[in-house]
């Protein structure tokens, strides 16, 4: 079962609108290649309200959310916990290393 896991995003600001760029896990940071979709005013699966980013990170397909009501971003995950995740060889993470994220 996935569970919904506070994760760090840097964001810009563009045409009104705060769109994910980057994702920190483990003190590494990654880039968001590509916003696929957006979906506002989304009820997430493990509670709350907000925008639904659906995203590319490394070629893999992925989704992030942002809470309107507590200003977070969270990512659901299943299997280990993004603070304890180590990537193989402490390098840059391929898209295998992303099936965490949903």
């Amino acid at each position: 079962m996935k569970q919904k896991h506070i994760i760090q995003v840097e964001t810009i600001k563009y045409q009104g609108a705060e769109l994910p760029v980057l994702i920190t896990l483990n003190s590494k940071s990654y880039l968001i290649t590509e916003i696929l979709k957006e979906e506002t005013n989304t009820v997430f699966p493990g509670g709350g309200v907000g925008s639904k980013y659906t995203i590319l990170i490394n070629m893999k397909e992925t989704a992030v959310y942002h809470d309107k009501h507590n200003l977070k971003w969270y990512a659901y995950i299943e299997g280990p916990d993004p603070e304890t995740f180590k990537s193989k060889d402490d390098q840059l993470m391929d898209a295998d290393d992303f099936r965490f994220l949903g």
